[in-house]
């Protein structure tokens, strides 16, 4: 994994509740200020509990992802524990390349969070 402080999206980090199952909107720009072509094909997602560890996207991630215009929606993120924090790195084709749209970091405190 990058730095911790790297390619992480603006609105990170979330607040999620334990138990509850969400989907995100990433809007993708980029850096010359092009509008950059998005599709899930060749994509992938990784999750770290508390940023290290087994990758658990295969029991903490339902359904695809899907890319609209320069918007990647994320799989749901589904079946967070409280007292946790999440590291998930979503990754599509842009432009033609396979390449990190972003991290977002999930803080599951308990029940106290937006669902």
């Amino acid at each position: 994994m990058t730095a911790e402080n790297e390619h992480f999206v603006n609105e990170s980090p979330l607040l999620q509740a334990s138990g509850a199952s969400k989907a995100y909107s990433i809007t993708v720009s980029a850096s010359d200020g092009s509008t950059p072509v998005i599709t899930t094909v060749g994509g992938s997602v990784t999750v770290y509990k508390n940023g290290s560890g087994d990758d658990l996207s295969g029991t903490l991630t339902t359904g695809s992802a899907s890319a609209s215009g320069f918007t990647y929606t994320t799989p749901t993120i589904t079946g967070l524990t409280g007292n946790n924090f999440y590291i998930c790195s979503f990754y599509a084709t842009i432009n033609g390349a396979v390449d990190l749209v972003g991290r977002i970091k999930f803080i599951c405190d308990s029940d106290k969070a937006d669902q």
